[in-house]
């Protein structure tokens, strides 16, 4: 669902682009050139000399750091805003309150109606050399292709990393090959949307529980034609893996110097990436699994949930009722456990441990308060007053307030499950491959598989599920 909501604000921003109409754009497939839709890793990219570029339309960015040609007004206001704010956060993550001067603006070429639909590659990247000697770095942008903000924000990404490692290049050879790492470009905008608290702390957590969902080996290998073709679940763990890989490259000592200094190099090396980690990044390298290692240290605490972060209703759920047991050593001195239910039992327990494992509870409750989801801190208000009447031995009414309480909360339980059903539901069926343990494994022959109409607790919902979310005829 969450993947529709954002699908739907990436169609509002970037579908709906209408603009007064202009002289005939050029179709990006008429120049043979421009068909390749990524730099992948070695693949030359030839140099092209042009002796001036005869574009419709130009717009200049604030920064100076983007010029956009063709298409409408509407078009390139619209896209130069992001390509700024990609530009402006990135190298405020690499170099603090300094902007890198970028020394030849990265063009950005748009074409196509954006009012008409076609197939094909969205983005095309290519480098070139005027006349003059003066080299250029230029994004084609087809506006009739499909793409969503997030992949029009690597692009940008992409050509200012490209462009940090060209502008240091003194001289280039003629069989100039450059590599574009996925995982590297996707990484420090993961990064960057962390620190901005864009990110889902609970994809993060799913990758530190089971770190085949997305391992490092595969993750420094990937390549962009591979993730278009990857299920949401999978896209949202390779971006948890590429955010934890680089967030533990720039904690590394002296990291975010020793990241400028890679990404000078990066995009001309054409050797294995983990040799160019190994020089820069030598103390997250130590020993045969240290890069591993320092990963899944860095995935593990990015999973951890700070204190202001609210439960969910199933984790609140489990916490009330480990806060509603009373602990109270016997006569013997053996510990005893009574529950919330057990009220009339506890109201016989002497009076000082009575009252010292009721109080116990309450601090338990008012700490759980803080956290838990929304709904339930009037219950733990209620809970609180019971608790009071429990430290005096009162019990007049608190069974009957216990039963109210309970049956609440069964609803809650109730819809809680009934979402994470459909939601798992909905991740296994578009699910393009099956990875982890056999539980997931079962757990995907058990929902996949199953026929509608069968009689299950989970079937029935699901075929209601199918029919209120299926398109009328």
């Amino acid at each position: 669902m969450r993947c529709i909501i954002v699908g739907l604000l990436v169609m509002l921003n970037f579908g709906l682009i209408h603009g007064q109409e202009e002289e005939a754009i050029p179709d990006l497939t008429a120049d043979p050139k421009l068909k390749t839709p990524t730099l992948s890793p070695n693949v030359p990219l030839k140099k092209v000399d042009k002796t001036e570029l005869k574009l419709p339309g130009v717009t200049l960015s604030v920064t100076k750091a983007f010029e956009l040609y063709g298409g409408d007004a509407a078009s390139r206001s619209q896209l130069v805003i992001v390509a700024e704010s990609v530009f402006a956060e990135l190298h405020m993550e690499l170099k603090g309150d300094e902007l890198h001067e970028i020394k030849s603006p990265i063009q950005v070429e748009l074409v196509g109606d954006p009012r008409k639909k076609s197939e094909g590659p969205a983005f095309v990247r290519r480098f070139g050399t005027l006349a003059t000697g003066e080299r250029y770095l230029r994004l084609g942008i087809h506006l009739e292709r499909k793409f969503d903000q997030q992949s029009l924000r690597t692009a940008f990404a992409e050509m200012i990393i490209l462009e940090r490692c060209l502008s240091v290049q003194k001289s280039l050879p003629d069989d100039l090959k450059l590599v574009v790492h996925p995982w590297l470009v996707d990484g420090l905008l993961e990064v960057m949307d962390w620190r901005a608290k864009r990110s889902e702390r609970r994809d993060y957590a799913s990758l530190s529980k089971n770190p085949k969902l997305f391992d490092l080996a595969r993750l420094l290998e990937v390549q962009r034609q591979e993730l278009e073709k990857m299920d949401a679940a999978s896209v949202n763990s390779y971006r948890a893996a590429s955010g934890a890989m680089v967030m533990a490259l720039l904690n590394h000592p002296d990291g975010l110097e020793k990241m400028r200094d890679m990404l000078e190099e990066l995009s001309l090396f054409q050797g294995d990436i983990r040799n160019l980690l190994k020089r820069y990044f030598p103390e997250v390298n130590k020993g045969k699994n240290g890069l591993r290692v320092a990963w899944l240290l860095q995935l593990n605490e990015m999973s951890m949930a700070p204190l202001t972060d609210s439960l969910t209703i199933l984790e609140t759920e489990k916490r009330i009722d480990e806060a509603l047991e009373f602990r109270y050593l016997n006569d013997e001195g053996v510990q005893q456990v009574l529950g919330i239910t057990d009220f009339e039992a506890l109201a016989k327990v002497d009076d000082l441990k009575r009252r010292s494992a009721v109080a116990l509870a309450s601090k338990k409750l008012v700490q759980l308060n803080y956290r838990c989801f929304p709904l339930y801190r009037p219950m733990l208000f209620r809970y609180g007053t019971i608790l009071n009447a429990l430290s005096q031995g009162a019990t007049k009414g608190v069974g009957e307030a216990i039963h109210v309480i309970a049956q609440e909360r069964g609803l809650q339980e109730q819809a809680a499950l009934r979402a994470r059903d459909y939601l798992d539901w909905f991740s296994i069926d578009t699910a393009s491959s099956v990875a982890g343990d056999f539980k997931g494994f079962d757990k995907l022959n058990s929902v996949k598989g199953a026929a509608p109409g069968q009689n299950k607790t989970m079937g029935g919902y699901l075929d209601r599920l199918e029919k209120l979310y299926s398109p009328r005829k």
